[in-house]
């Protein structure tokens, strides 16, 4: 099964901050699994579980958003 994934960057430490951040990802993930035939909208990943890694950088942080459709399935 296909893995998606998408990297943003914020330019704050505070994670209050980083909405605007995890929703481009967010966007970019769900495009990209359009794109490769899903079926699929931002709203109906409602009970999939998708992946969040936050690395520091000097300025702020990358957000990493990952989905692996086969793993949500199977759960």
């Amino acid at each position: 099964m296909k893995h998606y994934s998408a990297t943003v960057s914020s330019s704050s430490k505070h994670p209050a901050d980083w909405g605007r951040a995890m929703a481009v990802a967010l966007t970019r993930v769900v495009a990209q699994a359009r794109s490769d035939g899903h079926d699929i909208e931002s709203d109906n990943l409602y009970g999939a579980e998708l992946h969040l890694t936050i690395t520091e950088f000097d300025q702020g942080v990358h957000i990493t958003l990952s989905w692996n459709p086969g793993a949500s399935a199977a759960a």
